[in-house]
């Protein structure tokens, strides 16, 4: 590089710490400045390449131990079976760990694609600890070992790497953990998908109070889980108030707030629930496809004033 260009680049980035610190500008604004002004010409092909490369290299290292495992697994001792796993695992995260990166940049791209890989050979090992070190022959035993600890592992990255592929693990591992802990309650199967919405609602909770970034990343999540979630407890009466009720809450937070992610993935929860609840409350006649029709209406209305507002200075 340049040293003139790296002088420049870190005294764009002091200032930008400084920013942040006295408050004027975001942690997530300033990364998406320097990541911006990193983006010269000239620096994208090696920088693509080497992604490239170091996708294919991360994937490869699963791959191979996944396949060793498919081949070898059951001559296998249970140490040795441990050892593929917690390997892949320590070889990924030390990985991405080694790649000089900045966020919003091809190296940042990498990291966070070799954190993932980690992060599911991790989740991996949890369940051959359960099933083979343990011996637990309940699934619930193994799922919740796995999520759990793998929740745990994803937010320990993605405290030292705010990438949207850590964010998603975390909230992913979060969700399975959720879902699984009615397992062992006394209750409706709804409550599962109760769980999830529960999580949904959190996540968009804390994403507006400004504790989850990327924020659209954390948008688009929680209000898939909460629709998702909604729309799992459908099999009780309950269940169709619930979907349509928090769907009409996403629609009119999105158009509040002028997010487009929210709406859009709302829109295609809308394509599941509404005509689900229509079909369930007008199982005949043209009363439940009208309704179906305006719901569309309405969403296309609330996109126009949804971007009209983001247009506003």
């Amino acid at each position: 590089m340049n040293p003139l260009v790296a002088d420049e680049s870190s005294q764009l980035s002091a200032n930008l710490d400084r920013w942040v610190s006295q408050g004027f500008i975001s942690r997530e604004q300033a990364d998406r400045i320097l990541a911006a002004e990193q983006a010269t010409p000239g620096r994208g092909g090696p920088s693509l390449l080497t992604e490239a490369l170091g996708y294919v290299g991360g994937v490869l290292i699963l791959v191979a131990a996944i396949w060793i495992g498919a081949e070898l697994w059951e001559e296998m001792a249970v140490a040795g079976r441990l050892g593929i796993l917690a390997g892949a695992a320590i070889v990924l995260v030390v990985g991405g760990r080694a790649v000089p990166a900045r966020p919003g940049t091809a190296n940042g791209r990498l990291r966070a694609m070799l954190w993932l890989l980690s992060t599911a050979s991790f989740a991996g090992l949890l369940v051959q600890i359960g099933e083979d070190l343990f011996d637990w022959r309940r699934d619930e035993d193994v799922v919740l070992l796995a999520a759990g600890g793998t929740t745990i592992y994803a937010a320990a990255l993605w405290s030292r790497w705010r990438s949207p592929l850590q964010h998603a693990a975390t909230f992913i591992a979060l969700l399975i953990t959720a879902a699984v802990l009615p397992s062992y309650l006394d209750g409706s199967e709804q409550l599962h998908g109760v769980a999830v919405w529960i999580v949904g609602v959190g996540w968009l909770a804390a994403a507006q109070l400004g504790r989850l970034h990327p924020r659209w990343t954390a948008h688009a999540l929680g209000t898939a889980a909460v629709l998702f979630g909604a729309q799992s407890t459908t099999g009780a009466e309950w269940g169709y108030p619930l979907a349509l009720v928090s769907l009409a809450a996403l629609v009119g937070a999105a158009v509040v707030v002028g997010d487009l992610v929210m709406l859009g993935v709302s829109a295609a929860g809308a394509a599941v629930i509404v005509p689900s609840a229509m079909s369930h409350y007008f199982p005949s006649g043209v009363t439940g496809p009208l309704a179906v029709l305006i719901v569309g209406v309405l969403l296309v209305l609330a996109a126009i004033g949804t971007t009209k507002r983001r247009a506003k200075p």
